[in-house]
């Protein structure tokens, strides 16, 4: 057993010194041992990490720890603690002359934000289109504004698809977008693929053909597809959105941080989004409603693949120590332009 194990840690470390020079010694050793002792089964997240989401496993702190010491993520101060940041000049329109926009990309919130919208648009009795097979927008809206007051995009949100909904004539427009920290996402999405067909990458890919490579591989073909297909259009439309200061930018982090953070976000993105045409009473019944997707709440949510499947994420973010450096890189300048 120890020989196995002494074997198995080398391979881990000369894998991981050859994809991803920039490891020291020491941060190798870590992750070393987080992936035998997770592959051996010595090591499992505590009830209490998984149900209560403001607490940490000690595992959890050093993967952060070795994160932030071998460059994998510099963390902007600035923007850590916020939950939102929401265009603050006074918005115009009434609730007849008003569309909306939400929209999530893919593996950045889509069911929570979804849900979000699904409740505004039904306690203010608005007319919407859910987008249950995450459609191109450019492709919906020509063809329902007239219709439809609520839209809802997902998947791969493009610039041309935000942009097909800001040229709505003769309508005031509130538009809310989702995001998350580009190196959470790969890890979410690889484990979401690993258990759940959905998509285009499901089509490239299968389950059963992502489970059986080596994790690091597997993690790096999720990272490539990620890049390409999610994160670099989520940025351009978050620079959009910045540049046109017209829209209300939430991070999914601050959904998932701790009830009071969750509470304090969706207050924000409600008073965004319904401010001044509803009243306060229908505020409060939204806010009030939302409570049940609270992850910290109510934590036994299959599709929350975080947490029923936290043995398989705590590999697959140590698989992100072997990602390629030119990988690493990408994903860095993907969190500074996403303020991150």
């Amino acid at each position: 057993r120890r020989v196995w194990l002494m074997s198995h840690a080398s391979l881990f470390c000369y894998r991981a010194f050859m994809r991803a020079p920039m490891m020291k010694p020491y941060h190798c050793l870590v992750f070393a041992c987080i992936h035998i002792f997770t592959a051996q089964g010595l090591y499992t997240h505590r009830a209490t990490s998984i149900h209560n989401p403001g607490t940490r496993d000690e595992v959890d702190a050093i993967v952060d720890s070795v994160f932030l010491s071998s460059g994998l993520y510099v963390v902007n101060t600035s923007h850590t603690e916020l939950g939102s940041e929401c265009a603050s000049h006074q918005l115009a329109g009434d609730k007849q002359h008003t569309r909306w926009l939400f929209h999530s990309t893919h593996k950045t919130g889509t069911l929570v934000f979804k849900q979000l919208a699904e409740i505004q648009a039904t306690a203010m009795q608005l007319t919407a289109d859910f987008n249950r097979h995450c459609r191109a927008l450019e492709l919906i809206i020509p063809d329902e504004q007239d219709d439809r007051q609520v839209f809802y995009g997902c998947g791969e949100v493009k610039p041309t698809g935000v942009n097909a909904f800001r040229n709505i004539a003769n309508a005031h427009k509130r538009i809310a977008q989702i995001i998350r920290d580009p190196f959470k996402l790969v890890v979410s999405g690889y484990v979401y693929h690993c258990n759940f067909k959905d998509g285009p990458l499901s089509e490239l890919m299968s389950m059963e053909a992502l489970k059986s490579l080596p994790i690091e591989e597997g993690v790096e073909f999720i990272a490539n597809y990620a890049i390409e297909h999610w994160l670099n259009p989520m940025a351009s439309v978050y620079s959009d959105a910045k540049a046109k200061q017209d829209s209300c930018i939430i991070r999914l982090e601050s959904l998932t941080n701790s009830s009071a953070s969750f509470d304090a976000t969706v207050k924000t993105l409600y008073n965004y989004t319904a401010g001044g045409m509803t009243d306060d009473t229908t505020m409060r019944k939204m806010t009030e409603s939302a409570k049940r997707l609270d992850l910290a709440r109510f934590p036994d949510v299959a599709h929350a693949t975080s947490l029923s499947h936290a043995h398989l994420t705590q590999l697959a973010r140590s698989a992100l120590e072997a990602l390629p450096v030119k990988i690493v890189k990408q994903l860095q300048a993907l969190r500074a332009k996403l303020d991150y």
